[in-house]
C-alpha cells in the first residue's frame, strides 16, 4: 500500500496523510531493529540504511523527474469535498461540472449547492434538447430538478429510487 503513488489524491487517503504514511514506512523498520536481538543485528541495520539510502534517491529523482505541479499534492490536505467543489467552480466545461456535482457523494457539495442548483436551473433546458453523452438525469436527485414539471416530464415517480411505500405494495395485499 505504501507504494500507491494513487492514494495521494483527496478522494483517497490524500496528500498529507500519504506522505505520513510514507515516512512512517521508512521510520519502523528501524524501531524493529532496535528490538531485535538476533546475531545477524548489524548487518541488518546496514541493509536498513542501503535500502532507506536508495528510498532517499529514487524519491528524489522522481519528485525532479515529475511535473512540479504535481509536487503539491504528496503533502497536500485538500479533502474529498473540498477537491469536488473546487473541481465544479473551476470546470470551464458542463461535462466536468455534472461529473463533480453528481458522480460523487452529495454531502460532497454541500458547499456549493446552490450554485450547483442555479447552473442547473439555467442549462436543463439545453441538456434535454441537446441530449449530450454525459447527459444523464436520472444521476440528479429530485430536489436538485427546478420545477416540479421537469421531475413530471422527466418520469416523475418513476424516478424515486425507493418506490416501494410499504408492505402491502411489496405482496399486493389491498391494491385494487
Amino acid at each position: 500500500m505504501q507504494g500507491c503513488i494513487h492514494l495521494r489524491h483527496s478522494y483517497e487517503l490524500g496528500g498529507a496523510a500519504y506522505c505520513a504514511s510514507m515516512i512512517w514506512a521508512q521510520i519502523m523498520p528501524f524501531v524493529a531493529l532496535g528490538w531485535y536481538e538476533g546475531d545477524n543485528k548489524e548487518q541488518l541495520q546496514t541493509s536498513l540504511f542501503i535500502c532507506f539510502g536508495l528510498w532517499l534517491v529514487l524519491n528524489g529523482l522522481f519528485f525532479a523527474s515529475i511535473e512540479s505541479s504535481f509536487v503539491g499534492t504528496f503533502f497536500g490536505t485538500k479533502t474529498a469535498p473540498q477537491y469536488t467543489v473546487e473541481l465544479f467552480r473551476n470546470s470551464e466545461d458542463d461535462a466536468s461540472k455534472f461529473d463533480a456535482a453528481f458522480d460523487n457523494r452529495l454531502s460532497y457539495i454541500a458547499e456549493c449547492e446552490e450554485e450547483v442548483r442555479e447552473w442547473l436551473r439555467e442549462n436543463i433546458a439545453r441538456f434535454n434538447l441537446e441530449q449530450p453523452e454525459w447527459w444523464k438525469i436520472d444521476l440528479v436527485p429530485d430536489e436538485f430538478l427546478p420545477r416540479l414539471a421537469i421531475i413530471e416530464a422527466e418520469g416523475g415517480a418513476r424516478r424515486r429510487k425507493n418506490s416501494v411505500h410499504s408492505v402491502r405494495e411489496i405482496f399486493g395485499i389491498g391494491t385494487e
